[in-house]
């Protein structure tokens, strides 16, 4: 025994039995291996446990890393178009369930399939057959009513040598004498209201124009004060 675990080459003091080797509580795993198997009847080492399926030979390489294209059954038959034979039917004056199927019967529509279905509801566009064709209007030659609100063409030869920046600066160096006057510094006036505000409290305060009164309540204006100055005892 060694760090507590058991081993079969290790040297062992004592009775040995044979359910040592398939009791679950007497049996240790041994370090760095795979936990022994404890049956009364051990199976052979290539046993499987469980049902063993056959391995597909299309692996996830072969799903993911090559795309096989959709090709369709040569052998299929296209199927009734409705549509054509209720038209027909409609022509003939075929009007009850019953001869709508007697009708259908007798003059069977397909759908059409194969390259003629696919260019036929395809719509032919202006690229197809002219490879320089361009979509959309061109940006170098606007409208009357975008030169209105937007002003003439802008050049790229202007954009790209910083045309626009240099007008903005010329822009701002015409008024500059304007943006510092906005900064100057400026003392607060008062307005007429405050002024009528600031003179009425201060009259209110000093009485007229007299000696201002201290504070006193009404219920309190008969007693004496027992102090002769303020701060004195």
């Amino acid at each position: 025994m060694s760090n507590g675990v058991y081993g079969e080459d290790l040297a062992r003091v004592g009775v040995t039995r044979k359910s040592q080797s398939t009791n679950v509580l007497l049996v240790h795993s041994e370090l760095g291996k795979v936990k022994p198997r404890v049956f009364a009847k051990a199976p052979a080492a290539d046993f499987a446990f469980g049902v063993s399926k056959a391995r597909d030979r299309e692996g996830a390489k072969d799903v993911t890393m090559k795309w096989v294209e959709h090709k369709s059954n040569p052998d299929s038959v296209p199927g009734p178009d409705f549509r054509a034979m209720n038209k027909l039917g409609a022509v003939n004056e075929v009007v009850s369930a019953a001869e709508v199927a007697a009708f259908r019967t007798e003059n069977r529509i397909t759908l059409r399939g194969g390259d003629v279905a696919k260019t036929d509801k395809s719509t032919a566009l202006p690229s197809d057959y002219n490879p320089d064709h361009v979509y959309g209007r061109s940006s170098s030659a606007p409208t009357i009513e975008e030169t209105r609100y937007t002003g003439d063409a802008v050049d790229i030869k202007t954009i790209v040598q910083g045309g626009f920046t240099n007008e903005w600066i010329t822009m701002n160096e015409r008024r500059a004498g304007q943006m510092r006057a906005k900064h100057e510094w400026r003392e607060p006036k008062m307005t007429k209201a405050a002024v009528g505000h600031a003179s009425f409290a201060q009259s209110s305060k000093h009485g007229q124009g007299g000696e201002a009164k201290p504070f006193k309540m009404k219920k309190f204006e008969n007693v004496q004060p027992k102090l002769s100055s303020v701060g004195a005892k």
